[in-house]
């Protein structure tokens, strides 16, 4: 039972239900004084996600870098795969691997220069004793993908360019196994037969039940560029081709959604823009072992050639996401018969974006601008730039396997943060779920990658934070109070503001109870994904600062089952200002609230600003700072004591006035 006569009722509901962004205000994966780029993501088999990011601390110098966030949205690792080098980027691709590991494939295109992978660990450690040379080195390889195998391994391709320096040699495929060992001739498989002409062929992959679907284009400077196919079968043998797919404008995979997906029933769908003008977008479907497309599907023309992404739906059809010439941003739902479900639906048309903007920006990444990925129930979810306002900003939209939108108002910011956001990529993620990266600005020089767990809420919902509002009880807080995150009493990280209403008691005391899940997703409280949404692990510990406290003021966390689980401890702040922190193991089984009670003479109403502050990890939690900081009562008394010696002192009561006496 609750310290104090504050009133819960017996059965509290758990008002966890439904968000659309899972890890609250998002993840700053990393953190730069320096150019950043992200490269890669994959799933790591369970809620979490692996991310490659490539740091350019100098003109013509990069590194590369693996981190691992888990489901509970906490960067659990991070490691330099490759020290920086004078190279202008590294070609580098991350696919899942067992037991929540991750397989990256990574080379610089330097001449000489070898192509390595590694297996690497939840906790980013090397997993292989040594890190495998895939194929012999040349000079350098470019245009890098790879592909689960479906048995743990990885299958990748690559051009491998001439020794000599002068030109793309051939498109080389190879497969390696979860332990390391390569499962083809050591040289890999040559794919594109003939040297290719241009040189820098980006080659593409896709799994279709037991054949393996390659596609590359060689890039032509001089207009549209050749795309090729051909198929191979899980050993490493050439079925069919290489076979004339068409012509299209460049899709390096580096920079770009994916542009091939696989039916798994044996077929593959290839999208590709063949009109750097007028744009339109094709998609061919080719069946197992075949180099004719069975049909061909041409699109809206798009604002640009790689405005587009395309995934595959997970009923053998595809989903196609697309920025049209007009900047309408629509996604359609096509099956393995060449026929659309979402044409007339509110899936078409969802969004605008100002592209007459972009088109004078030579530098913008168009690849990115939209990025599609399938849910589990038959939808989608869509992620894309929008540039209406003065800062770019990544948005999401998500709709049922109806192309309904599957929350009312179903256009969400995905990040909470204040700089551009832009060349965000998606990877499909457990219960139903879809994780999304991306690049931000951060302050003057700095970038950081920011990321975030999205879902989707049944349809004619609001989203933000609960499907059903918390009681309005007698002694509970609104929560629809203005919160003050950059403004009022606290205006600087960390500490977001709340405003503190304790209007429930009676003669002598003034208490209040504050849901916890009301408080999520609210800018500057940057609670865990689990105190807000269900099916979202919790990280190992939580703990909550408060700021700006009346005195004798006595906070608890309680269970909505009336559980008890922390009481606040006071703490020592050089500022002079009260705090008291929570620290406290949190269970994604479990919804939360706070006690508020406060011993308060002849005063109806106690009303003020607080500062909040939320910390969550792995782990064990950080000691709090100062070695005054105790536990429990004696805690309490050691800053009582502090508090009173400097008192004592300011009156020529300590010692120093003893003395003086």
């Amino acid at each position: 039972m609750v310290s104090g006569p504050v009133f819960i009722p017996d059965k509290f509901p758990d008002l966890r239900t439904c968000a659309r962004n899972r890890w609250s205000n998002g993840v700053d994966v990393v953190q730069a004084m320096s150019p950043m780029r992200v490269l890669s993501a994959c799933s790591d088999g369970g809620d979490g996600c692996y991310v490659i990011s490539s740091r350019f601390p100098q003109t013509s110098v990069a590194d590369l870098w693996l981190h691992h966030v888990s489901g509970s949205g906490q960067v659990q690792a991070s490691v330099q795969i490759q020290p920086a080098l004078v190279v202008s980027y590294f070609s580098a691709a991350v696919v899942p691997a067992p037991a929540g590991s991750c397989i990256v494939v990574f080379a610089p295109p330097a001449f000489g220069a070898a192509l390595l992978a590694q297996r690497y660990d939840a906790l980013c450690a090397p997993v292989w004793a040594q890190p495998v040379r895939v194929v012999p080195s040349a000079g350098g390889f470019t245009g890098l993908d790879a592909i689960g195998d479906g048995a743990g391994g990885v299958i990748l391709a690559v051009n491998s360019a001439s020794p000599t320096g002068g030109g793309g040699l051939q498109v080389l495929a190879q497969r390696i196994d979860a332990s390391g060992a390569l499962q083809w001739s050591a040289g890999g498989v040559a794919v594109s037969g003939p040297r290719a002409p241009g040189g820098r062929a980006q080659p593409a992959l896709t799994l279709a039940g037991n054949r393996i679907g390659v596609v590359w284009m060689d890039p032509s400077p001089y207009g549209p560029s050749p795309i090729t196919g051909a198929w191979l079968d899980l050993s490493g043998n050439v079925t069919t081709g290489p076979f004339a797919i068409g012509v299209g404008v460049d899709w390096r995979h580096d920079a770009a959604p994916r542009r091939l997906v696989a039916d798994p029933a044996g077929a593959m769908y290839v999208a590709f823009s063949p009109d750097p003008v007028t744009a339109p977008v094709q998609v061919m479907r080719f069946e197992a072992d075949t180099g004719v497309p069975a049909w061909t599907r041409v699109a809206v023309a798009l604002s640009h050639p790689m405005a587009y992404s395309i995934a595959a739906d997970g009923a053998g059809g595809f989903l196609l996401a697309t920025v049209d010439a007009g900047g309408a941003v629509s996604v359609d739902r096509v099956d393995a018969t060449n026929i659309s479900h979402w044409r007339y639906t509110a899936a078409r048309a969802f969004a605008t974006v100002p592209v007459a903007a972009l088109a004078s920006q030579p530098l913008f990444n168009h690849a990115r601008l939209v990025t599609v990925t399938a849910r589990d129930s038959g939808g989608a979810m869509v992620t894309f730039e929008d540039h209406n306002g003065t800062t770019p900003r990544v948005m999401s939209w998500c709709c049922n396997e109806k192309g309904v939108p599957a929350t009312s108002g179903a256009i969400v910011a995905v990040g909470g943060g204040m700089g551009r956001q832009s060349a965000a990529v998606a990877v499909r993620s457990a219960n139903d779920t879809t994780v999304v990266v991306w690049q931000e600005g951060s302050g003057a020089n700095g970038t950081l990658a920011g990321a975030q767990k999205l879902g989707c809420c049944p349809p004619d919902v609001p989203p933000g934070r609960l499907l059903v509002p918390p009681l309005r009880l007698p002694c509970a807080i609104p929560i629809d109070f203005p919160l003050q995150p950059f403004g009022g009493k606290f205006p600087l990280p960390p500490f977001g503001g709340l405003r503190l209403l304790l209007t429930c008691g009676s003669r002598g005391w003034r208490g209040g109870v504050l849901p916890l899940p009301s408080l999520y997703g609210a800018p500057g409280i940057d609670l865990p994904g689990s105190f807000g949404v269900r099916g979202v692990p919790a990280p190992d510990w939580t703990r909550m600062t408060f700021r700006g406290l009346p005195p004798d003021l006595r906070i608890e966390l309680h269970t909505h089952k009336r559980e008890r689980v922390a009481v606040a401890e006071a703490l020592p702040d050089v500022e002079g200002d009260l705090l008291q922190s929570l620290t406290f193991v949190p269970s994604a089984r479990t919804s939360y609230l706070l006690v508020f009670l406060v011993r308060s003479k002849n005063v109806d109403v106690i009303d003020l600003p607080i500062g909040v502050q939320v910390e969550h990890g792995l782990g064990k939690p950080p000691r709090l700072d100062g070695p005054d900081v105790g536990d429990g009562k004696a805690g309490r008394d050691k800053v009582a004591t502090k508090k009173k010696a400097a008192n004592d002192e300011k009156a020529g009561k300590g010692k120093a006035g003893r003395k003086k006496s």
